[in-house]
């Protein structure tokens, strides 16, 4: 089963990819700003060198042209280079002739290559300046990509902040969260609390006002729905407990007519009588333990020994007519415990012998085996199909045989054991066999796993 998400996962995810999208369209929106700032900004740095190196290098350059009026090549401004330099000179004659520059020495001037002002020349952002006096001009030059480079670490860094906050923002958002929705947590461990046995107040105390109506709510149709449970209960127990007085009255005069009658269509009817309030009492007696195993008296707080229990069901009559057909085997030193009362495990027991004796051919043996926590009862017939194998523990579901019952046997063993946290496996054929039937009762509770009772902490 697809596990569900909580609400406060949700919401710490769904804020931190909400704070994630305004932190990129901000970071975006900044980028825009920051590029054209970082280009106003450096066009500006350009300007003002040229306006300022211009003066300087044509001084320099008229004290190098005295010192040797005959040299033609470009001279070197070693004072105006460095490794880490961002910025180019070049001094030009009214020929466009490089005279002076700084950096690497440009091959690709020509006349009129390079137009004044702002202009992009080999793949840099470039400023040309002229003096109109003199005639000659500067070229200062940007490193390529200085501007893109600038931009991309700032962005990056713009984004660092964000790679630590959002984790840590998610972890926040989940606890406060988690701590605003203590109260619905509250509400909602206490709703999955109820069931068909606990409908007991859940005396939630003060609540937000926002819960209030919704306790109000739970609380009141507790109240109707245990009112209703009980009634019905009622009617069921009550019921079926007067109905076992004149059934068993009815049952003692119909045999006492057979023993008075002597035709045999007579006899015939009444036996047929007598077999149908036998069904009525075994019904009766079925309801009876459905009502009292919907008012929770199957589990017990502490460990009960059974073989007591076992030893007194084997002596009731029906199993004691057929004690040569019960055969009982397991370890040596066996002590069956569980966390059962004695009459659920009576109960247990009883239904699963009856199902046993109803479906074994007459006559063949059944097998009762007894470990420390788990009891076996296996018989002769022939294979269940899957489909019954399945449904068999549903209510008023039955095999196919001759004899009459009532299709609840099964259904109440599983109720039980369901309420005392133990199993019911039924196999067909026996396990290691090709026929045959086996019911499997494991307990599989255990002293250091005790439900915590209501109310308690």
């Amino acid at each position: 089963m697809k596990q569900q998400r909580s609400i406060a996962g949700r919401l710490a995810l769904i804020l931190s990819l909400s704070v994630s999208a305004l932190w990129l369209i901000s970071v975006v929106i900044a980028a825009v700003v920051l590029r054209g700032e970082l280009n106003a900004a450096f066009d500006e740095t350009m300007r003002q060198s040229a306006l300022r190196l211009l003066p300087l290098a044509m001084h320099e350059l008229d004290e190098v042209l005295e010192g040797d009026a005959d040299d033609s090549e470009a001279n070197f401004i070693a004072n105006l280079t460095r490794d880490d330099a961002n910025l180019d000179y070049f001094i030009l004659d009214r020929s466009n002739r490089v005279l002076l520059f700084s950096g690497a020495r440009p091959t690709d001037i020509s006349s009129g290559s390079i137009p004044l002002g702002f202009s992009e020349w080999s793949g840099s952002r470039a400023y040309a300046l002229t003096d109109a006096e003199s005639g000659f001009g500067i070229v200062v030059s940007e490193r390529a990509g200085l501007r893109d480079n600038i931009l991309i670490e700032s962005i990056l860094r713009m984004f660092l902040p964000l790679a630590v906050l959002i984790p840590i923002l998610a972890g926040l958002v989940f606890v406060i969260v988690k701590a605003a929705m203590a109260p619905i947590l509250g509400l909602s461990a206490a709703i999955a609390r109820r069931h068909g046995r606990n409908l007991a107040p859940m005396d939630m105390g003060a609540q937000p006002k926002e819960l209030q109506p919704i306790v109000s709510e739970v609380e009141d149709l507790l109240v109707r729905l245990k009112s209703a449970l009980d009634a019905e209960r009622s009617f069921a127990a009550e019921s079926a407990h007067e109905l076992r007085t004149p059934i068993a009255g009815a049952l003692a005069q119909i045999q006492v007519l057979q023993s008075k009658v002597d035709r045999a269509d007579t006899v015939q009817h009444l036996e047929q009588a007598e077999e149908a309030l036998r069904h009525l009492s075994h019904l009766s007696e079925n309801l009876l333990q459905f009502s009292r195993l919907e008012a929770g008296f199957a589990s017990s707080e502490k460990e009960t020994s059974l073989g007591v229990v076992i030893d007194i069901v084997l002596r009731e009559k029906p199993f004691a007519d057929a004690a040569d057909r019960i055969l009982i085997a397991g370890s040596e030193n066996t002590s069956l415990k569980a966390f059962i009362t004695a009459d659920a495990f009576a109960i247990v027991l009883r239904n699963l012998l009856q199902n046993a004796l109803t479906y074994a051919p007459s006559g063949t043996p059944l097998k009762l085996v007894v470990e420390d926590r788990e009891i076996r009862i296996t018989n002769e017939c022939d294979t269940l199909p899957t489909e019954l194998l399945t449904t068999v523990t549903n209510r008023y579901v039955r095999g196919q045989t001759e004899h009459r019952g009532t299709g609840l046997g099964l259904s109440i063993v599983a109720a039980i054991l369901r309420d005392c946290e133990g199993q019911l496996e039924l196999y067909s054929p026996i396990p290691g066999q090709q026929l045959g039937f086996e019911a499997r009762v494991a307990f599989t509770r255990s002293q250091q796993h005790i439900p915590m009772k209501e109310g308690t902490s």
